[in-house]
């Protein structure tokens, strides 16, 4: 299980849960909590045991610089039960990030996560 204080961005919870697929099995993974340039958190109904590695794409809320969906490759560092004990949070690692992926995500970042309070 990766510790709190290990990771290096903060994530915020996004004001969507995008529809996350894996692309080689062609079928759902789970949807996003929230996303960083580090990492990501997908609540879904399966247990997704630790140290698997997947290619998947991530529907975004609208299209952000010509794009509908964000492929990532990701590994799962950690999982839980979510609060909703029907279903399972897991953590992944972005293993690489292209230019055009570390910009979707900033805007995904700044436009669709719930407000820090003041």
């Amino acid at each position: 299980m990766i510790r709190k204080d290990a990771r290096k961005n903060i994530r915020r919870t996004s004001i969507y849960y995008l529809q996350t697929v894996d692309i080689a099995a062609g079928t759902p993974l789970g949807r996003v909590v929230d996303i960083n340039t580090s990492g990501l958190r997908l609540t879904g109904e399966q247990i997704i045991p630790e140290g698997l590695h997947f290619h998947v794409k991530v529907e975004l809320p609208t299209t952000i610089h010509g794009k509908d969906w964000l492929e990532l490759s990701i590994i799962s560092v950690w999982t839980k039960t979510a609060l909703n004990q029907n279903l399972h949070e897991t953590g992944f690692r972005i293993e690489q990030l292209d230019d055009e992926a570390q910009q979707i995500i900033h805007v995904l970042d700044q436009e669709y996560v719930f407000a820090n309070p003041s």
